[in-house]
C-alpha cells in the first residue's frame, strides 16, 4: 500500500506529465487523440488520463476503442 509521501510523488509525476502532454497539444505537436494513445501505451488507465486533461473517464475510452478499431482496420486492410 502506498504511504503518504509515495501519494506525494505520483501527483507531482501525474503533474509534469500533464504540462507536457498539454504543452504538446497546445503546440499542434500533437492531437488529443494521439497524446490519449501515448499515455495509456505509457500504462496510464482511463481514469488517469481523465484527470491529466480534466475530464471524465468515460470521455476517454471511446477515444481508446476508435482508435483500436482504427489499428484494426488499417492491419486488415494490410493484409488483404
Amino acid at each position: 500500500m502506498a504511504n503518504n509521501k509515495d501519494d506525494e510523488i505520483i501527483k507531482r509525476l501525474d503533474t509534469m506529465i500533464g504540462l507536457l502532454v498539454e504543452n504538446m497539444v497546445v503546440s499542434g505537436l500533437i492531437g488529443k487523440g494521439r497524446a490519449i494513445e501515448i499515455l495509456y501505451t505509457a500504462g496510464l488507465g482511463p481514469t488517469e488520463i481523465g484527470h491529466i486533461f480534466d475530464v471524465p473517464a468515460t470521455s476517454i475510452s471511446p477515444v481508446l476503442s476508435r482508435q483500436k478499431k482504427q489499428k484494426k482496420r488499417r492491419k486488415a486492410s494490410k493484409n488483404v
